[in-house]
């Protein structure tokens, strides 16, 4: 590997003095060495990871979690966001606004006094379904909230969320869609890897309210994990490098998860409406079952019509 980048290196700096690569004030040769070597290193490992994906492999990308640098064929290099979640479970994004990120702790939803569980947002409704251990992959679609069924996401510290969850031994995460003040009750990917919170920046532009989407988390090997994502808009897979996981489900336990964080009464997240949820081991793809869950969690100022538990129901989170 040393050997290969000392070789990429040299063919750098001679394409640079031959042909005058220009640079930018901000831009300095060490930092196009630095950007080329990334994109390399991220180049490589989507096409050996590439194999063993479920998707199609036209629109991949390989995000490494904690630079903020992604790759994909159809793009190149690019940089993204990545945060550092406070103590209070709160981000504050670049241009100044404050989101908060779901905590899930039984009591938040009971509380009235943000100063009594040292989070942004007072109230923290959510509905949580948690799978028994042994599984690699969740899927299912989400049709989000009309714009007239969210209200209550439009000040500091505000959010709501759509996502899936795995969680094994030290390591716990969450990737899936929110929205927050600034994005017009649209929404957008975001990840939390055990405190590192980031957003790739997907889709440019909101996806639309009332928009069914579709999500898959899994493990396509180990110590890997994937996010496929697709609505009318379009669709792409994200990858990530992610010590500890397993492809065999050993000791994971998979979730699915519809919450809303508000500081208002009189806020509701309604008709987050989950169906066709599939859950999978290496040699079983089944649609989510009793059978399959080991607890599930229905907070205050939460409700979940269950058509088919567990794959098929609507969530509302209302605040009177």
């Amino acid at each position: 590997m040393v050997k290969k980048r000392l070789i990429w290196i040299m063919l750098l700096v001679i394409f640079n003095f031959t042909f005058l690569f220009p640079l930018t004030f901000a831009q300095t040769q060490e930092q196009v060495i630095e950007e080329f070597l990334i994109e390399q290193e991220l180049k490589d490992k989507l096409e050996k990871t590439i194999p063993f994906l479920e998707e199609s492999s036209d629109d991949v990308v390989f995000v490494d979690s904690t630079s903020g640098y992604l790759y994909s064929k159809n793009y190149g290099l690019h940089t993204f966001d990545t945060y550092t979640v406070s103590v209070d479970n709160t981000i504050t994004f670049k241009d100044g606004t404050v989101i908060s990120v779901p905590s899930e702790i039984d009591y938040m939803g009971l509380e009235t006094e943000s100063s009594d569980v040292g989070i942004l947002a007072i109230y923290e409704p959510y509905r949580r379904v948690k799978s028994n251990q042994g599984y690699r992959k969740v899927e299912g679609t989400i049709q989000v909230p009309r714009s007239s069924d969210l209200n209550g996401v439009s000040s500091s510290g505000e959010a709501a969320y759509n996502y899936f969850g795995l969680e094994r031994s030290w390591r716990n995460l969450e990737y899936g869609i929110y929205t927050a003040p600034g994005l017009n009750k649209g929404w957008k990917v975001f990840y939390n890897f055990n405190g590192t919170w980031g957003s790739p920046n997907w889709p440019s532009s909101p996806i639309l309210p009332a928009s069914s989407v579709f999500m898959r988390l899994y493990v396509p090997q180990d110590n890997q994990i994937a996010f496929y994502i697709s609505y009318s808009g379009g669709s792409t897979t994200f990858v990530h490098d992610c010590d500890g996981t397993r492809y065999d489900g050993n000791q994971t336990i998979l979730r699915r998860v519809t919450s809303l964080l508000t500081n208002q009464t009189g806020a509701y997240s309604k008709n987050n409406k989950w169906s066709n949820v599939y859950i999978a081991t290496p040699s079983l793809n089944s649609l989510w079952q009793p059978s399959h869950t080991a607890e599930t969690t229905t907070t205050v100022y939460t409700t979940a019509v269950e058509t088919n538990p567990y794959y098929n129901e609507t969530v509302n989170c209302e605040i009177p």
